[in-house]
């Protein structure tokens, strides 16, 4: 397979604490793909009333000042797209790991032309405990025995075949299908729609062997904010059932026009 070229990598963070155990993996993962992957960018965005992400270990850090009560991960997902300059923009969750092996063989996918929006990953997502944490900020390596002796696959309402986490795009693919939908508030079929959009618009999409990797913290909203669940699927089943000259319309105009305030 052809050598992945690190340099032309964007990691996309989206953050927002809610916890000291979500700012440590915030920590656990800048400091992990700085040292795996040090040739490429990570662009780290906050949301929230206070900047606690400022000292971690990354190329770009904002801080987006508000006081909604939800994470809006579409939202800042995006707004480290509309500055992005490379060719591969890697949009991840703050809690996942994915094994550096996974990440060049995505990563060469894109530049290749082989694919436009890939998975590095099949799907299977193993949980660490928080004491896999400091272990993995000193030496930041996932083949570790010592970072997990008891391993549990993570699953919290998610289907077994997992298409959120960690998704690499051409960043030229990605914003020609509209970016993020920002209709999509906390956490809540935003993964399946986007898969569903991309695919409905004709990009190539492709996936990875290998499991990634959920590092444990508590869940401040009770497993999610329910109050979003229902426009979060209504959203997903409008853009789902739409054919694809209407979808075209709608990307191109009204899908996120009423959340470019910031």
């Amino acid at each position: 397979a052809k050598e992945a070229d690190l340099r032309q990598v964007t990691h996309a963070i989206p953050f927002r604490f809610d916890s000291g155990e979500r700012l440590e993996n915030l920590k656990v993962l800048t400091e992990y793909l700085a040292q795996t992957m040090p040739e490429s960018t990570t662009s780290v965005c906050e949301e929230g009333p206070h900047a606690y992400g400022n000292a971690v270990r990354c190329t770009h850090y904002r801080h987006i000042a508000n006081d909604k009560d939800y994470g809006h991960k579409t939202f800042l997902v995006n707004r480290i797209a509309d500055t992005c300059e490379t060719a591969v923009f890697i949009a991840c969750d703050v809690d996942v790991l994915v094994p550096i092996n996974q990440l060049r063989q995505a990563t060469a996918l894109i530049l290749s032309g082989e694919a436009d929006m890939v998975f590095p990953f099949d799907g299977s997502c193993y949980d660490l405990p928080r004491s896999a944490a400091p272990v993995l900020t000193a030496s930041p390596d996932l083949a570790t025995s010592s970072i997990s002796p008891d391993l549990r696959p993570f699953v919290l309402g998610r289907r077994a075949y997992n298409v959120g986490s960690c998704v690499v795009w051409s960043l030229e693919a990605f914003r020609s299908i509209g970016m993020e939908n920002e209709t999509f508030k906390a956490w809540g079929a935003h993964d399946g729609e986007i898969l569903g959009r991309a695919l409905k618009l004709g990009l190539n999409v492709a996936r990875v062997p290998g499991a990634v990797y959920h590092l444990d913290h508590p869940r401040p909203y009770h497993g999610g904010l329910e109050q979003y669940a229902v426009t979060n699927r209504q959203e997903h089943d409008k853009v789902m059932t739409m054919s694809t000259e209407r979808l075209r319309v709608y990307v191109e105009g009204e899908m996120n026009r009423s959340h470019l305030e910031a």
